[in-house]
């Protein structure tokens, strides 16, 4: 977790479904499930059926097509993969995103939340990074979305991750213009290896200016970042007015070209008001993607990819 003091007492306010837990200790800050102030109620797990803000987090849904690649190697490059999510790269590498169906952590035993299929991403083309480059796997939350976030005063992500590439990576929250940001930090300490992270931030603390919350516009932005330049790096942990994707800790996971281990592979994403990560929130098929159709149909058979 990021959070900190800033997540106390208000963040742990309760949502339908919620289960909680009552504690007499007061203003611990220290990861336990200790009252925070004068809200000695503490969120601990949840029922609530629409937690997840992230469609299509597990990766079964996949319109468009299972395998994706980027050949350009100047300006910006950004392309859609698994439905509702994209990859973004304005860097002079090349990448190849792809679905996976024999790495996933529930077949190994690591994860207990069954799923088949996760999102592979691979650079073809390894580069320096400059000043003003970027690649990262993104998320769009609709404005209504992001609002169930903004009345829990603060957000949850967890989600299960790998690397061929050791060391920090970054996640960046955004408004829809860019120009609001916020910046969490994760390790990655054995590469080609499962982990499960979670990461909480406090809700921005003027949502009224700068946000949308109440349209089907964009409300929050999320990249998982694998590399970014000087020009989008920041401190962690604080909202500020700029257009950040990382500290100077970030990776560049796009230097080396890699065709057998991703350089950031994903599954199970979930982001989700609260403090607390709770287990996966498993949907039906036949849920996900009509949540998914919402955003793109085609006329072909689900199956097929458009020609």
């Amino acid at each position: 977790s990021s959070c900190g003091g800033s997540c106390a007492g208000e963040c742990n306010v309760p949502q339908n479904g919620d289960v909680l837990i009552y504690s007499t200790t007061k203003d611990s800050n220290d990861g336990t499930n200790a009252g925070n102030g004068d809200n000695k109620f503490v969120v601990t797990a949840s029922t609530n059926p629409y937690r997840n803000v992230l469609m299509n987090g597990n990766f079964d849904v996949w319109q468009r097509g299972t395998v994706f690649t980027s050949t350009t190697t100047t300006g910006s490059n950004t392309f859609y993969t698994a439905d509702r999510w994209r990859f973004a790269d304005s860097s002079s590498s090349t990448f190849s995103l792809s679905q996976s169906s024999s790495t996933h952590p529930f077949a190994s035993g690591a994860s207990s939340i069954p799923g088949k299929y996760s999102l592979q991403a691979f650079c073809t083309l390894g580069s320096d990074v400059s000043s003003s480059n970027y690649t990262g796997i993104n998320y769009d939350v609709g404005g209504y979305d992001f609002a169930t976030l903004l009345a829990a005063k603060c957000a949850t992500m967890s989600f299960w991750v790998k690397s061929n590439t050791v060391g920090t990576y970054c996640i960046s929250f955004k408004n829809h213009d860019n120009t609001i940001s916020y910046v969490s930090e994760y390790t990655i300490d054995n590469a080609n290896t499962w982990y499960y992270k979670t990461v909480t931030i406090p809700t921005p603390p003027n949502p009224a200016s700068g946000w949308n919350y109440s349209t089907d516009m964009i409300g929050l932005r999320v990249m998982f970042v694998t590399s970014s330049g000087t020009d989008y790096h920041t401190t962690a942990g604080n909202w500020q007015n700029a257009n950040a994707l990382s500290t100077a800790n970030q990776v560049n996971a796009a230097a080396v070209a890699d065709t057998t281990n991703p350089m950031l592979e994903i599954t199970q994403v979930q982001l989700e008001a609260g403090s607390v990560a709770t287990p996966y929130q498993a949907m039906s098929w036949d849920d996900t993607f009509a949540k998914c159709q919402r955003w793109f149909q085609k006329s072909y058979d689900w199956h097929h990819v458009p020609g």
